[in-house]
């Protein structure tokens, strides 16, 4: 039986990252860029939040083309992900209603939720599931294994960790506000070199776990 191998899929995911570079980076350019520039205007904020939705669905989407072969352009890839807009922003504003009351008062309960919610947003993209019932294919995905995926998610936020670091020494040591180039630049560079990264491994992740749930019950998922 097929068992899932969180560091196997984070590292087999940098490589493939890193092997599609020249496809994947480009698709996460203009996620970047709003991500570094929300520290600005205070309307720059949503438009990024929508910016960075559309843009990991075509990540998602993008990764997933590769997979089976196919190589799609950045304009390929978000002319498919706008067709997923609405669910895409839908499920993000259900996952913020649940999860950032859940983190506010009880923090553990967050991470547990957050774990098993890990593929909703994969789920919109290739399974057309939309709302709740992307948030259940995800927790069913994930019911048996949550310890690996968690160990998946903990991996990128270790990488996720220093950066946040730099930013606040940045900000807090060298007193620059979030709107100096530098730390709008730092922001921009991390996101484009990283996220392409982190939806790669979600996408080999989910279809792990989904021959997983075959292997064990064809028709659970």
């Amino acid at each position: 039986m097929k068992e899932f191998n969180s560091v196997k899929i984070w590292s087999d995911a940098r490589e493939f990252t890193i092997s599609n570079a020249g496809i994947l980076f480009p698709v996460y350019a203009a996620a970047a860029v709003f991500n570094g520039l929300a520290a600005g205007p205070w309307w720059l904020a949503p438009v990024a939040f929508v910016v960075e939705i559309i843009a990991a669905m075509a990540l998602i989407l993008a990764v997933a083309g590769l997979l089976d072969g196919r190589a799609p352009s950045a304009r390929e890839a978000y002319n498919a992900a706008f067709q997923y807009a609405l669910p895409g922003l839908w499920l993000s504003l259900l996952k913020i209603l649940f999860l950032v009351p859940l983190f506010l008062c009880l923090l553990v309960p967050g991470v547990i939720f957050h774990v098993f919610w890990s593929f909703a947003l994969a789920a919109v993209a290739l399974r057309g599931k939309k709302g709740i019932a992307a948030l259940k294919y995800s927790y069913a995905l994930v019911s048996d294994n949550w310890g690996p995926v968690f160990q998946l998610q903990l991996l990128f936020f270790m990488i996720f960790l220093p950066f946040g670091i730099v930013l606040l020494l940045l900000m807090n040591v060298f007193g620059l506000p979030n709107t100096s180039p530098l730390v709008v630049g730092v922001n921009m560079v991390f996101s484009a070199l990283v996220m392409p990264w982190y939806y790669s491994a979600m996408v080999f992740a989910m279809r792990a776990l989904e021959e997983i749930k075959e292997q064990d019950s064809p028709k659970a998922v």
